[in-house]
C-alpha cells in the first residue's frame, strides 16, 4: 500500500486541468481488521489530497479518495459513477471510504 502514495504523488503532478476528474481508488482491508500500518498510508492520502486541494486554489478539477474492499464492486462503481456525474462535481479533497465494520 505504501506505493500507493508514490502513485498518488506521481497523479496529482500530472493534473493541471480545471476541467480533469480524478478519483484515488484504494482498495483496503475491512475497517474492522486494518492493520496500524494502512490505517497511517489512508491518512496519508487523505492529507496529500486535501493538501493538494486546498493549496490549488481551484486551478485544478475534483480530487477525492474513494476506499473500498475488493469485493466492494458494486459500492465502488455507483461512487465513480456519482463522482462522474455533474451533481458530484462538488466534491473535492473528499474521503469516501466505503468499508463495513
Amino acid at each position: 500500500m505504501a506505493a500507493a502514495i508514490d502513485d498518488t504523488v506521481n497523479t496529482l503532478n500530472t493534473l493541471r486541468s480545471p476541467n480533469a476528474r480524478v478519483v484515488i481508488d484504494v482498495r483496503a482491508r475491512r475497517a474492522s481488521i486494518a492493520t496500524a500500518e494502512q490505517d497511517s498510508i489512508l491518512e496519508a492520502l487523505r492529507g496529500l489530497i486535501q493538501g493538494y486541494v486546498a493549496e490549488s486554489g481551484g486551478q485544478i478539477g475534483p480530487v477525492n479518495l474513494v476506499v473500498t474492499t475488493a469485493d466492494q464492486t458494486e459500492d465502488r462503481d455507483l461512487t465513480w459513477t456519482y463522482l462522474a456525474d455533474p451533481d458530484g462535481a462538488f466534491a473535492r479533497g473528499a474521503t469516501f471510504d466505503l468499508r463495513e465494520e
